[in-house]
């Protein structure tokens, strides 16, 4: 599943809208409709930059958080964006980057484009110095 862009989530709708929208950018995406099999491929995965998870994926799975930090843990400049219902907010990290319930495939997929922009800046610049 070599890709970008990891999305994970369990609205094929969504995920459609938001992986066309970043392919059109030019960007690999893969999509996972379930956690699990997210989280069997992220060790094995080092291109993931950029992690677009829910928060709650229902009794019996793992949740976006415990799969953010497996994927910071293997590669540990990947970018996480977090999405959300309102009363999940005050689960997430003080500093994480997120959208709130109802979602905007568009304003998400300009989201991930600023992270890995920003990423792509910061290491042109330390290249540079």
């Amino acid at each position: 599943m070599p890709a970008q862009i990891l999305v994970v989530h369990d609205d094929p709708t969504f995920c459609q809208a938001l992986a066309v929208t970043l392919r059109t950018q030019g960007h690999t995406v893969a999509v996972c409709f379930d956690p699990i099999p997210a989280w069997e491929a992220l060790p094995s995965d080092h291109k993931v930059k950029v992690l677009v998870t829910r928060i709650n994926f229902g009794a019996g799975k793992t949740n976006g958080l415990a799969l953010a930090r497996r994927a910071v843990s293997n590669r540990p400049c990947t970018q996480v964006v977090y999405l959300c219902a309102p009363d999940e907010r005050e689960f997430l990290p003080e500093e994480a980057v997120f959208h709130m319930m109802p979602y905007n495939a568009a304003l998400v997929a300009k989201t991930v484009a600023g992270l890995l922009s920003a990423s792509e800046n910061a290491l042109n610049g330390r290249a540079a110095a």
